[in-house]
């Protein structure tokens, strides 16, 4: 079995496989960051922290932790979504 077959797809694949990353854990939103300014951006936001990473690293980008919502906080949960 090979260690890491992410690594070995085409640049096409690797696009098909984060599309569908992003259709399942994506998405897109305009925020305000004051003075009138607002900020295009897009997120994936899940558990796999590998996968996080090689969407930011295809696309560019970072990766932050999430903040802990109050939900998760009263279900018990991590915070991690």
């Amino acid at each position: 079995m090979q260690k890491n077959s992410y690594e070995n797809l085409s640049e096409k694949n690797k696009i098909l496989f984060l599309a569908g990353l992003f259709d399942g854990e994506g998405s897109f939103g305009i925020w305000g960051k004051g003075n009138g300014r607002k900020t295009f951006q897009c997120s994936v936001e899940m558990c796999d922290e590998d996968s996080v990473q090689k969407f930011a690293e295809f696309f560019g980008g970072r990766v932050v932790k999430p903040r802990k919502r109050k939900k998760d906080l009263d279900n018990g949960g991590d915070g991690v979504v």
